[in-house]
Order: structure tokens, then C-alpha cells, then sequence
């Protein structure tokens, strides 16, 4: 969307890993209002640059570069009905906490964006208002546990209670798989998914 008349846009795409991979431009001729601009990607896109130009000369550029990983991590047992686990967890948290802390330094680039993003889930027993409740006291507790541990960065938490779950199960069913967690590494909120349907982020201090 510019408001200005738009003489043309150069664009440039690149891989997962910050590589250049294409470019192209494209002339608009002195539109303006809401433009589109396309291309065809040929692999998977991790960044798109745009430098618009109008009709004297004068630019602005946008960097369009979404990027999320997620944290392969054992999930955490927790007190039953709680969002308190015992002290034979800890070590899950901690390997974690190490996974993380690589990520983010083979990922340095996006560091000035970076965020981590917790999000909680539970079985289907019980009712959905007590799950999800349960659920964001868990993310909550285990993003306020990063924070404590050195995660430097702005965490945010989030529950699904019984939303987005692993296994599909019936009504008050006690499935183990269903109760856990998903850590999430990105520049901006994941996007919504069967998993993570809603949005509704809490930064947790």
C-alpha cells in the first residue's frame, strides 16, 4: 500500500539461510493505492527485500523475512491438576534451555527480532474452561522458568487447553501425548494452525 504515485518495485528473494536466490522488477508506471506485487517462487523463500521507487527517485525498502523453529524438547510432568512439576524435571528444562541457547546463536542474524513463544496444552479430561486455564499456567510457568534460567530475549506464553490436540481423542480421556508443550523460536507470532489456532500472546517478565 503506498500513497504515493509508484514508479517501480526491485525485488530480491532469498533461501532459509540469507542467500540470495532471485530478483526481479517490476514497473507500476505512477500507480498508486494498493498494489500487488507476485513472483514465482522456485525453493523455499526465507526473506523477500523490496525498495519501491516513486516517481522522482525517491525510495523505501521493507525486508519481509518471517522465520520460526521449533524446540525439539522432552516434555515436562507436571503436579497433578498444577502448573508445578518436581525437582526430577529439572533437567528436561535444562537440556532444553541448551537447545534454545543454540538455536539462537545459529540464528543470530534474526537476533534483534527474536522471540521465544510457549505454548501449553492438556488431555481432554476435565472441562474446557479448567483446561484452558490449566494450560496457560503451564506455558506461563515454563516460560517464566526460561526467563529466570538466562533466556534473554522477550518470551510469550499462550494455552490451547484442549485445542489442537496430538491425538484425537473422546471426551475425558487421560492421554499423555496431549498434555505437553511447543517452544517456538521466531521473529514474529507463529502463524495460525491447527495447533495454534488463535493469537492471543502474553509476554511473560
Amino acid at each position: 500500500r503506498v500513497n504515493v504515485p509508484l514508479e517501480r518495485a526491485d525485488i530480491e528473494f532469498f533461501d532459509t539461510d540469507g542467500n540470495k536466490i532471485g530478483s526481479d522488477t517490476q514497473q507500476f508506471g505512477g500507480k498508486n493505492g494498493d498494489l500487488e506485487i507476485t513472483w514465482t517462487p522456485t525453493e523455499e523463500l526465507g526473506g523477500i527485500s523490496i525498495v519501491a521507487y516513486d516517481e522522482h527517485g525517491f525510495w523505501a525498502s521493507v525486508l519481509l523475512e518471517p522465520w520460526w523453529i521449533e524446540i525439539e524438547h522432552e516434555e515436562i510432568i507436571f503436579d497433578f491438576g498444577k502448573a508445578t512439576w518436581q525437582e526430577s524435571e529439572e533437567p528436561k528444562l535444562k537440556k532444553s534451555l541448551k537447545e534454545i541457547e543454540s538455536a539462537m546463536k545459529k540464528y543470530a542474524r534474526h537476533r534483534p527480532d527474536m522471540r521465544l513463544y510457549v505454548a501449553g496444552y492438556t488431555d481432554t479430561v476435565g472441562s474446557n474452561s479448567q483446561n484452558q486455564e490449566l494450560s496457560n499456567a503451564r506455558a506461563r510457568a515454563i516460560a517464566k522458568w526460561f526467563r529466570k534460567n538466562g533466556v534473554d530475549i522477550p518470551v510469550y506464553a499462550q494455552g490451547f487447553g484442549e485445542e489442537g490436540l496430538a491425538v484425537q481423542t473422546p471426551d475425558e480421556t487421560a492421554e499423555e501425548r496431549n498434555r505437553r508443550a511447543i517452544y517456538v523460536l521466531g521473529n514474529a507470532p507463529p502463524p495460525k494452525s491447527k495447533e495454534m489456532p488463535r493469537g492471543s500472546w502474553k509476554s511473560v517478565k
